[in-house]
């Protein structure tokens, strides 16, 4: 369908620069996916179409910070937004992460408050969790009372497989401190490029201005194609298709890692997402030492130390199933299973 679609809007010679924030259309549709699905509240007019989150993320780290500030993450942290924040100057410190999401009782340590803070409390990445209500309040009440901001990346929401969402950090703020970003990499193409950042009311006219000096507007043909696929009613039964088929791949990956690495792994279901985290059962300590071991034999499975901002858990594993076909899932847990049994990953492999 985004192959028909798309050759309606194929005369490039009928489009100049589009809209500085990116199509109304597109826009629009969003505001309204996002009321229905996530509780954001926001209109047409707080949205910018960026490509991708990546994009999204530069653009509010520039607009609200100067080198030098601090920004608070949690630990371990997605690499990429993290990468962002240092190419800006900003000093970042990590907060822990349990099963409850970023631990906000740690704030009270903090001498001084952050510029802002950067979080993805609907499915942390990359561990899991999800961030409790109590802790979303508390960290909201904390940026009203030290006039932080928070930035909330929720990059895959639209997967969610058992039970309901906790409401979006942005639905329950009341004094206008979250920006929103997510993307539509997952759901739909990575090589569509398309993003949005939800900014307040107020902020608007500060990033409009902005917005120029970075890319004088998003591309209008992607946007087009987008905004069809929306405004014409097909995004709610493609998702619907994808997040079963989401679903099916993850109950398997899970139930053949439990089948055949029960003694080493320890594996934590998630509600949400396109990936799964597994744990050590205290047989091997060295994260980097398995996915190196792994790759050589052809499986990727992502060492979560690498993401580590402060801590030191080397015993974690990131494991993706989007797109994981029953043979592959067959041959990688398999293979897992052989390492295992005959490697010793107690060590990290640049330790002699």
């Amino acid at each position: 369908m985004l192959n028909r679609i798309a050759g309606r809007h194929m005369n490039y010679a009928a489009g100049g620069y589009g809209d500085i924030q990116g199509e109304f259309e597109l826009r629009s549709a969003i505001a309204a996916h996002l009321a229905a699905s996530r509780g954001v509240h926001c209109a047409a007019e707080q949205i910018f179409i960026t490509a991708g989150t990546q994009q999204a993320l530069d653009f509010a780290f520039r607009v609200l910070m100067t080198p030098g500030d601090t920004a608070i993450v949690e630990d371990p942290c997605y690499p990429p937004a993290r990468q962002c924040l240092a190419l800006n100057g900003i000093k970042v410190i990590g907060l822990p992460v349990d099963a409850d999401g970023i631990m906000t009782e740690k704030l009270a340590a903090c001498s001084l408050p952050p510029t802002l803070f950067y979080v993805t409390p609907s499915n942390q990445y990359p561990v899991g969790s999800v961030l409790s209500l109590p802790r979303r309040l508390e960290l909201l009440a904390y940026a009203r009372e030290n006039g932080c901001w928070i930035v909330e990346d929720d990059y895959d929401s639209e997967f969610r497989y058992d039970g309901h969402p906790i409401a979006s950090l942005q639905g329950l703020d009341q004094a206008g401190r979250v920006l929103y970003t997510g993307t539509f990499s997952k759901a739909l193409l990575p090589s569509l490029r398309i993003g949005y950042l939800v900014v307040p009311i107020d902020l608007v006219p500060v990033f409009r201005a902005v917005r120029p000096a970075l890319d004088r507007c998003p591309p209008t043909f992607q946007q087009r194609v987008v905004g069809d696929f929306f405004n014409e009613g097909y995004f709610p039964a493609h998702l619907r298709r994808l997040r079963e088929r989401l679903r099916t791949s993850r109950d398997l990956l899970a139930s053949l890692l439990k089948e055949r690495t029960s003694e080493h792994l320890r594996i934590l279901l998630p509600d949400q997402g396109i990936n799964l985290t597994v744990h050590s059962t205290g047989t091997w300590s060295s994260d980097t030492a398995v996915s190196q071991a792994a790759l050589k034999k052809g499986v990727v499975v992502m060492p979560l130390s690498r993401m580590n901002v402060a801590s030191s858990d080397t015993s974690r594993l990131l494991l993706g199933f989007s797109g994981l076909s029953e043979q592959e899932a067959d041959m990688g847990t398999r293979i897992l299973a052989e390492l295992f049994k005959h490697g010793d990953f107690r060590k990290s492999p640049d330790v002699s």
